[in-house]
């Protein structure tokens, strides 16, 4: 017997690469947690059919693939997850995802996140091996811990993910996480599930709780007054994300004198909507980050109208029908414009009608 198979070198090499023994870069070895790990947490709220997938991206790194590569990483999937499937996906600089190559590891197992691990990542380490051959030629982008499965039930995932790295000629050619914060740590995507959230946590540390999710604080200097002379209350504050930040909007009940809407900014600064008489309701909101608007009812004797404040512009929305409106609901997607549903009460009978609006104008309300 040939001890010196068996003997792990020590030491890199003079371009920096970790040395493995020539039995360990050629048979998946058992799972060598240590330290930190990586934890995603997610949560299913309902039992209802659907696909629950999520991928976070936690390592961003070019490496280009050369024939013989190895993909290895240890992976844990909790015991009592909904489901036991989990895995490293990778986006390449061009072309599909990992995901879509159907590439097996050691175990005859696909790469892709819905593939089952019962048994063998359930409620314990396990190393996974994958040839990256087929795909040689091809640039790495994003790393990605992912799962996916159809199974309809509630109940909070957790997977744990450590020693995430590339394996050529017994070197570690590309060390994509060991430890450390996630860099960067980004939801790439996620169906169903809520309260997603990418952590590193140390071994002794893994049955923990999930952890809260981040919230911006607000100092009370955000906070507005928006009279000083006379009584008043504020109703229903919504807020919406725009271009150049949150954007707050309320209706202002004022006793000696007309209602308003009045919006404000992270700035501080306080801004009336609306100039036209009338009584105001209904207030709604929406932003994509890029656009926001808010809509609100606006009565006027027996006149009732919608009002818009759309990336900073009031206008009315014409035509829209005699009758009370009421309830309006407001979305904001890009180039697609702004979309208004509202009730209608006209004679007797009750109307639900959509109203679009872009650069262009609104169109004619559809019942």
């Amino acid at each position: 017997m040939d001890r010196r198979r068996f003997i792990q070198v020590a030491g890199t090499t003079a371009a920096g690469a970790t040395l493995l023994s020539r039995a360990e870069a050629q048979a998946p070895r058992r799972p060598q947690p240590e330290g930190e790990v990586l934890r995603l947490d997610a949560t299913s709220p309902h039992g209802e059919p659907g696909r629950r997938n999520v991928y976070y991206a936690f390592a961003d790194l070019a490496h280009t693939i050369e024939p013989g590569d190895m993909l290895e990483y240890d992976i844990f999937v909790r015991e009592d997850s909904p489901a036991h499937s989990a895995s490293v996906d990778i986006g390449f600089t061009e072309g599909p995802y990992f995901r879509e190559s159907q590439i097996q590891d050691q175990d005859g197992i696909p790469c892709h996140p819905a593939a089952s691990l019962d048994r063998r990542a359930q409620g314990k380490w396990h190393r996974r091996r994958f040839d990256l051959t087929p795909l040689a030629g091809r640039t790495t982008g994003s790393f990605e811990l992912a799962f996916a499965n159809d199974v309809a039930t509630e109940g909070t995932y957790v997977v744990f993910l450590d020693n995430v790295r590339i394996v050529r000629d017994g070197q570690v050619a590309a060390d994509i996480w060991s430890e450390g914060p996630p860099d960067p740590a980004a939801l790439v995507g996620s169906q169903i599930l809520t309260d997603v959230s990418l952590r590193t946590v140390t071994l002794d540390a893994m049955d923990g709780p999930p952890p809260p999710l981040p919230v911006a604080e607000v100092g009370l200097t955000a906070a507005v007054p928006f009279t000083t002379t006379e009584d008043g209350y504020a109703e229903a504050p919504l807020v919406a994300a725009g271009r150049d930040g949150f954007v707050a909007a309320t209706v202002l009940r004022l006793p000696s004198r007309q209602d308003q809407v009045a919006a404000w900014t992270e700035s501080g600064q306080l801004t009336p909507l609306t100039a036209e008489p009338g009584s105001y309701d209904s207030l709604c909101a929406a932003g994509d980050g890029e656009h926001f608007a808010f809509c609100w009812v606006r009565n006027a004797g027996d006149r009732w109208t919608l009002d818009t404040h759309i990336d900073g512009v009031t206008e009315a929305i014409p035509e829209t029908g005699p009758g009370r409106c009421a309830n309006p609901a407001v979305d904001v997607r890009g180039d697609m414009g702004v979309a208004v549903a509202y009730e209608v009460y006209h004679e007797g009978g009750f109307h639900v009608r959509l109203v679009r609006g872009a650069g262009a104008g609104w169109e004619a309300p559809i019942d």
